[in-house]
């Protein structure tokens, strides 16, 4: 059985257990690395999970109208359909990030499933009795399940994928949850009347139980053997600390649990294992770059649980290096700059078209088309940056020539949405999705690289977190301040609204360009040879 055995299915060769891989992984860093076909169905299983979600978040501010009419509220009140899942991810990211880290992938994404299927069908009969307070019961549940879901990506590429294909899977990870708001935002197109509302409601709740389903049934948090060195590591002091709480007679279930459940391969007759032998030549403490590892110090940033190994204590650690390191917290600032905006737009960007292309249905239409193809663009946007930074290594400067466009592309958005030109309006929005949405995905991957040894979950939830708070701000001020519809054919408002976000993501580049880009978690696993 493949999960048991470490059988790489379609070969001969049986593949060494975990701990003989990590011995070979401090040996040589050219050491083999088995990567299982199953990471493929782990990531399309995730991507379905994080789609839906991602859906349920802006499909009724796409269509907020029909919303308003069918559950009697107010415009600002659809607006918080939207703006609860950023306000909600605020105050529960860490601890959703703390489950991540203590239960590992496969139970946290669990909850995160069970969760979403609850609160989208809270939303569907909501929809079908015409209950406000269901409906934000509902929606609010949806975004409650978000928290166990934004943070994976970096994850599930670090636990599942080589070191070539990280930026790439979690790139794929992050368009599942793209192309999720971009089928969100075409609702505007498809949703004409509240019968076809409750009908979005319903399919929402359908795809939502089958997540569920296949989550529970299908998903492994990791495969039988780690797929990097940096992997290999952090199994090695799972199982060494895990030695060290049964030596002075502590008990910890969790990691004694992980620890039993640890896969290994079994070898029979004579078959050699050159892992081995490569492992025994090798003299201890010798780390995969050539030079002597403190198993302690290391530990105290890797930040507990079934997945790295630790506890509350390490978390704290993890977090207080985080916040001392100066690279990754400029990063976090331009993060939150260009991504916050980015949500921004996608939710508004009703309210800022209408004062220039009007209320009818075809504008309605002509603009639902406009942010499906933003975010849609943005998938492309993804693969070219994560193709680009897996072949040169060069996650900065990548990131910063997707952000001169964008900040270009939003200055000539606001010129043409000013001047009534829609091709040009249509054109700019959607050169920036094609590199906003490629800043997003290769910016989780560029904080990983920046906070290691601090887990990715850490690292990727900090990240999050700052965007959405940015988000929730930036929407609470422009509306009120620029969107006020005190006379819907006045353009000044959006304009000054437009002018503003480039500005902020002009900052946030500026803010990048303060970063050394030290690639701390590259530059470990890169063999001394080719550094």
């Amino acid at each position: 059985h493949e999960w048991r055995t470490g059988r790489r299915r379609g070969g001969r060769r049986r593949q060494a257990p975990m701990a003989v891989q990590q011995a070979a992984a401090e040996a040589s860093p050219q050491a083999e690395y088995v990567l299982y076909p199953a990471r493929f169905a782990m990531l399309a299983i995730f991507s379905t999970l994080s789609f839906g979600n991602s859906f349920s978040w802006i499909q009724l501010s796409a269509v907020t109208d029909i919303t308003e009419s069918h559950f009697e509220a107010s415009n600002t009140a659809v607006n918080w359909l939207s703006m609860v899942f950023m306000a909600a991810y605020v105050p529960l990211a860490l601890p959703a990030a703390g489950y991540l880290e203590k239960y590992g992938l496969r139970r946290s994404l669990i909850a995160g499933s069970t969760l979403h299927a609850a609160g989208a069908l809270m939303r569907a009969i909501a929809g079908a009795n015409r209950s406000l307070t269901l409906l934000v019961l509902g929606q609010t549940t949806c975004s409650i399940a978000q928290n166990f879901i934004l943070g994976v990506p970096p994850v599930l590429a670090a636990k599942w994928f080589g070191v070539a294909e990280r930026a790439s899977a979690s790139g794929v990870a992050v368009i599942a949850n793209q192309f999720g708001a971009a089928v969100g935002l075409f609702m505007t197109t498809v949703v004409r009347d509240e019968h076809d509302l409750q009908g979005m409601l319903w399919a929402t709740c359908f795809l939502a139980l089958a997540s569920a389903v296949l989550i529970t049934l299908g998903f492994r948090s990791t495969p039988p053997t780690p797929p990097s060195a940096t992997q290999a590591r952090y199994g090695q002091l799972h199982q060494e600390e895990a030695s060290l709480e049964r030596s002075s007679g502590a008990s910890n279930p969790i990691l004694d649990a992980a620890s039993e459940a640890a896969p290994a391969a079994a070898t029979t007759g004579n078959e050699s294992l050159p892992l081995l032998a490569a492992a025994e030549e090798q003299p201890a403490g010798k780390g995969a770059a050539g030079g002597c590892r403190s198993v302690s110090n290391e530990h105290a940033f890797v930040g507990g649980g079934a997945e790295h190994g630790g506890g509350d204590k390490g978390e704290g650690m993890s977090a207080m290096a985080l916040a001392s390191n100066w690279d990754f917290m400029l990063t976090l600032v331009s993060y939150s700059c260009s991504t916050g905006v980015y949500y921004t737009i996608a939710t508004l960007m009703t309210g800022l078209m209408e004062p220039t292309f009007g209320r009818s249905s075809s504008s309605a239409t002509e603009i639902g088309w406009m942010g499906f193809t933003m975010v849609t663009l943005g998938i492309p946007g993804i693969l070219a940056a994560g193709m680009i930074i897996d072949r040169t290594m060069q996650h900065t400067r990548v990131i910063k020539a997707f952000y001169v466009v964008a900040v270009l592309s939003l200055l000539g958005f606001a010129f043409a949405d000013r001047g009534g030109y829609f091709g040009w309006t249509f054109a700019c929005m959607s050169v920036f999705g094609f590199f906003q949405t490629g800043v997003l995905s290769s910016g989780l991957e560029l904080g990983a690289e920046l906070a290691h040894p601090v887990p990715e979950t850490l690292s990727t939830v900090m990240l999050n977190i700052a965007a959405q708070a940015a988000g929730v701000i930036f929407i609470s001020l422009v509306q009120p301040i620029f969107l006020r519809r005190l006379d819907d054919d006045d353009r000044s408002g959006p304009f000054a609204a437009n002018l503003t976000f480039a500005g902020i993501v002009a900052a946030g580049f500026g803010t990048l360009c303060m970063s050394s880009g030290r690639l701390k978690r590259l530059q470990e696993e890169t063999p001394p040879a080719a550094a």
